[in-house]
């Protein structure tokens, strides 16, 4: 999404940038910054990167009802058919909300991004890019568990090489993410643990904004689990 930065926003860093150095107020500003240009230009019909953004790094900063208030709101702007662009296929505010809810214990986000899953999952032609993220989200609808995840990539993306492609990597890191998620739903913080290091680094994270999220809370998690 690089090329959806507007360069008439001098002064600023790139939000991904910033993030991968770990400096999340100037991600935080750069984001809004950003949402405010897009809406600015495109009306109605704006993309869901820079809200979702702005929504992990109020997480970031701790702020969790905040950015599932954010997230929320980015959902019902999905469901409205207001994202006309999208690195996720418009999926991204129902999984990172399905993710708080499962942090915060909250039946009624679970629902809500749920509510999203179904829209999305029951088109008749669904969003370009949106394969991978229907898979992240049938797995937390417990439709596919993690292995069944990962097999249906490799059966749609065959690879002929003796190691995984980068992108089959990317995705099975997304899908470990999302399996701890469900493991922490159902209070297996343990499994939440083994799966989400097993996860590794991302050489670039600049808006996969799941991963800030796991560096975030991965330690607290191990220090709880101590």
């Amino acid at each position: 999404m690089s090329q959806l930065f507007p360069p008439e926003i001098s002064g600023l860093p790139h939000p991904g940038a910033a993030l991968r150095m770990g400096d999340v107020r100037a991600a935080l500003q750069a984001f809004s910054a950003c949402e405010m240009f897009d809406y600015t230009q495109h009306g109605r019909c704006h993309s869901d990167v820079w809200i979702c953004g702005f929504a992990t790094c109020l997480w970031l900063l701790d702020d969790r009802t905040g950015a599932a208030e954010t997230w929320s709101r980015a959902c019902d702007e999905s469901l409205d058919g207001k994202f006309s662009y999208s690195n996720s296929g418009t999926y991204g505010p129902g999984l990172l909300l399905w993710f708080a809810s499962a942090w915060l214990d909250d039946e009624g986000m679970r629902e809500h991004a749920n509510r999203l899953f179904t829209k999305l999952l029951n088109k008749n032609r669904p969003v370009m890019g949106a394969d991978d993220p229907a898979r992240l989200a049938r797995m937390l609808r417990k439709e596919m568990d993690l292995e069944e995840a990962l097999e249906d990539y490799r059966a749609a993306n065959p690879h002929g090489g003796k190691t995984p492609s980068p992108l089959y990597v990317d995705f099975e890191a997304k899908a470990l993410f999302y399996a701890g998620v469900v493991a922490y739903g159902d209070s297996q913080k343990d499994l939440t643990l083994q799966m989400w290091r097993r996860a590794g680094v991302m050489e670039d994270s600049s808006l996969s904004f799941w991963y800030h999220i796991m560096k975030h809370e991965l330690p607290r998690l191990e220090k709880r689990e101590s």
